[in-house]
């Protein structure tokens, strides 16, 4: 869906589309549907950290609702009225995942 989104965005048409992913899939070795973050995610077995925005309008939010039922490993930090370009500048979400990094389990207290 992710690779849909950007070809929307760039106004690819369909012939465009295909190119595009059929390079993705030359260069990683796999089509562009194995890309599915919530489904990599259960096989990855580290501690994972989602910060997202539910209002954000580039990346929906139900994305990140999928990546947490990967598992108990993964966490959803959710950053109302960040949208998808202000949650990187966001302090609050900049200490959030300083504590993640730093291995502690305060993240609460954090955001």
């Amino acid at each position: 869906e992710m690779f849909k989104g950007v070809g929307r965005h760039f106004g690819l048409g369909h012939k465009a589309q295909k190119a595009m992913e059929q390079r993705i899939h030359t260069v990683a070795g796999h089509p562009v549907e194995t890309f599915v973050m919530s489904e990599q995610l259960k096989r990855f077995d580290g501690e994972v950290l989602v910060c997202h925005a539910p209002d954000d309008r580039e990346v929906s939010f139900a994305g990140a609702q999928a990546m947490v039922t990967a598992g108990k490993h993964v966490r959803l930090m959710q950053f109302d009225g960040l949208g998808h370009r202000r949650i990187i500048a966001d302090e609050s979400a900049f200490a959030v995942l300083k504590v993640f990094a730093a291995g502690t389990t305060q993240l609460a207290d954090a955001a």
